[in-house]
């Protein structure tokens, strides 16, 4: 034996069972917390249907180096972004330090239509990818370089340890953090809270005679027969619960916000209140139902003062509702005003601990309680602010979903986003846009008419939004009409619909997204060259994607376009460089040699034709819309065909270019016509030239 140990040489491994970041400490898991745990179990689906995320979409010359060193700050300052969770589930293990990587994906080498397919992909892979509870890493980012100015910064973490509060704080603390990696500077953020300290809360709270207290209010709400919810659905439910989900986007007009907050002034609700309210009504007009229950998420930071805490703090609140409809609506409102503030006054409770004491039974294919949740997650952005950039929120759609309706309020008050979570294998897509139909048309009955009974609004009469509108009731109206610049339009349409389909040839399509960035890049080479306020640029091109980025970069840029129709003749051409001393132009390679000699500047000079003197109606004009783009763009046509889809969330069908000709038949254009009918509504024009006829659709 001896003579063994004296030979025996240790051969070195790469294996080392004690390697690995040293644990900082154990904490107890919350009951909040369990409560998502034990749902995430349930499978795949499941754990994704908790995955939250949101995008910064970063426009300017971005440090990719001090981003990434932000993003490692970020997550050695909070506990719950550096931990994993139990087998039990009982336990938050929390590491000193863990491999986080910011990945990164360079598309902006990519063709357009590619590049929107692979950031669909990128987006879609990441909300059905689940997370590993028990080995982590818990919370992921990416970095995607869409072109030489633009970035997308995609970040998700699973709901066991953060929520939207929590987010908000993690995109504010990002960009601080970055913006001294920039400077050289001590960050301006605060001192993070350990998720500790609000566990241990929870724990204290659950030990005392205020527990007691919530727990009372609670039971009381629901004494005698707790009252279920069943939404009219497409299909009969499937016996298990399915997580299959889609999201709907309703943009609120600023002027409809604008009138609730006034209703919600005259009877001391907030904006909030008032428009869960008219959530509520909306179910009560589907289901019948006079007595029911809508689940209200409450940030537990906010309770705590804890308020830079990232970590899952939400206690989902089950309010109560009872409807008489003889009841004027402001009666009403003053009544569900009490309420949701005694709900926050007792949110301490948990949802679990509630179904308990309850007894509520439970269903194999549904959540209890309350399977349809109404959410706010406004202004979540407030505090980011980058140094040398500029940013857009992007709050990202789950591919699953947990509840069978989720309504979730997002962006600020001057843009407001309805975002409709729902499970397809319950609802159809029509039947969730009618709901959104239904309840912007109450709200507007509501901002217009608040003394008015329950009954009357929602009247049949009163929700029948798609009625025509007789004559009478627009001749001689006014209308107010936004004080801004086409530029300034578009970039809030953009905003608004990013990835709706801004575009559309046959050979792809481009989303407003797409063109937003390709414009801010044109404009600013435009402004490189010296383009002026005012300063005309000519523009010579095919109809074309090209033609669409120039016309709106130019204006961005602060100049007036100049359409030089490449199908004029050259004596044509000639005259108008003359005439109007264009500086800079904007053509294509094809057509470069079909110009005549030219120095360059213009003045646009499209005629301005005369109306009668009489009202004209206002066509409304949204999202579904479709509009059939033939007219030659020196042909004001073009002005309705063009600017009517971009500056209201329409979809502008580009027809292939081709020489005109006396003998030329609008029938070629049927293919073209009928993909623009997929939509709700197609606008059409019907211009009469002296050669031949331009329809559409």
């Amino acid at each position: 034996m001896e003579k063994f140990i004296t030979e025996t040489r240790f051969v070195p491994v790469d294996f080392d069972p004690f390697a690995g970041s040293a644990i900082e400490r154990i904490i107890p898991t919350t009951e909040a917390q369990r409560e998502v745990l034990t749902a995430s179990e349930m499978g795949v689906d499941a754990s994704c249907a908790y995955n939250e995320s949101v995008s910064l979409e970063l426009s300017g010359d971005l440090d990719r180096a001090a981003l990434d060193a932000a993003m490692q700050h970020l997550v050695k300052r909070h506990e719950s972004l550096r931990s994993t969770l139990s087998a039990s589930g009982t336990r938050m293990i929390v590491t000193d330090e863990i491999r986080f990587n910011l990945a990164y994906t360079d598309l902006s080498s990519a063709i357009t239509s590619e590049r929107e397919e692979q950031l669909r992909t990128i987006a879609k892979q990441d909300m059905i990818t689940p997370f590993d509870l028990r080995n982590g890493p818990l919370f992921r980012a990416q970095l995607i370089r869409v072109d030489a100015s633009v970035h997308l910064l995609r970040l998700s973490g699973h709901h066991a340890v953060c929520d939207g509060w929590s987010l908000g704080i993690m995109m504010a603390e990002i960009s601080a953090l970055y913006n001294g990696v920039k400077t050289n500077s001590a960050p301006k953020v605060p001192d993070a809270v350990p998720f500790s300290e609000y566990s241990l809360a929870t724990i204290d709270f659950a030990k005392s005679e205020e527990h007691t207290k919530v727990e009372q209010y609670w039971l009381n709400l629901f004494k005698g027969a707790v009252p279920r919810i069943d939404l009219p659905t497409d299909r009969p439910r499937p016996r298990t619960k399915t997580y299959k989900g889609n999201r709907l986007d309703l943009v609120m007009p600023p002027e409809l916000v604008r009138g609730l907050k006034e209703t919600a002034t005259r009877s001391g609700a907030s904006f909030v209140t008032t428009l869960l309210t008219a959530f509520e009504l909306v179910l009560h007009k589907l289901t019948g139902d006079s007595d029911m229950v809508v689940g209200l998420p409450a940030a537990g930071q906010s309770d705590l003062g804890m308020k830079h805490l990232v970590g899952h703090c939400v206690n989902l609140l089950a309010l109560r509702s009872r409807i008489d409809e003889d009841r004027p609506f402001i009666e009403h409102l003053k009544e569900r005003r009490t309420a949701v503030l005694d709900a926050f006054d007792n949110q301490k409770y948990t949802f679990g601990t509630l179904l308990r004491k309850l007894n509520v039974p439970r269903e194999p294919g549904r959540i209890p309680l309350c399977p349809v949740v109404f959410n706010i997650d406004m202004n979540m952005d407030d505090g980011v602010a980058f140094e040398g950039l500029r940013h857009r929120f992007i709050s990202n759609a789950r591919a699953f979903e947990n509840f069978e309706l989720f309504l979730n309020a997002t962006g600020n008050d001057k843009h407001l986003v309805l975002e409709w979570s729902y499970n397809t294998d319950l609802f159809d897509e029509a039947t969730i846009r009618g709901w959104m139909d239904m309840l912007t048309t109450l709200a507007q009955r509501i901002a217009t008419a608040p003394s008015a009974t329950i009954a009357d609004l929602l009247s049949e009469g009163a929700l029948a939004g798609d009625q025509e509108m007789p004559p009478s009731a627009w001749i001689g109206k006014v209308t107010d009409f936004p004080k801004k610049d086409i530029g300034s339009l578009f970039d809030e349409v953009a905003t608004r619909y990013a990835d709706n389909t801004a575009v559309e040839l046959l050979d792809g399509k481009m989303s407003y997204r797409e063109l937003q960035q390709r414009v801010n890049s044109l404009s600013s080479s435009l402004i490189e060259l010296g383009v002026k306020p005012g300063e005309p640029v000519g523009l010579c091109m095919d109809r074309s994607f090209d033609m669409i980025v120039a016309m709106l970069a130019t204006l961005r840029a602060g100049g007036c376009f100049v359409p030089f129709d490449p199908a004029y003749p050259a004596d044509r051409l000639s005259f108008m460089f003359g005439d109007t001393d264009v500086k800079v132009m904007l053509t294509q390679r094809h057509l470069v040699n079909s110009l005549p000699a030219h120095k360059a500047r213009v003045v646009f000079l499209d005629e301005v034709k005369q109306g009668a003197d009489r009202p004209m109606p206002a066509i409304g004009i949204d999202a579904p819309v479709a509009f059939l783009q033939l007219s030659n763009i020196s042909f004001d046509a073009s002005t309705l065909e063009i600017w009517g889809a971009l500056l209201n969330g329409g979809r502008l069908v580009l027809q292939a270019q081709q020489k005109p000709t006396r003998s030329r038949s609008p029938k070629r254009s049927n293919s073209t016509r009928s993909r623009a009918c997929g939509s709700q509504s197609v606008f059409s024009t019907c211009w009469w030239t002296n050669t031949w006829i331009v329809c559409a659709a």
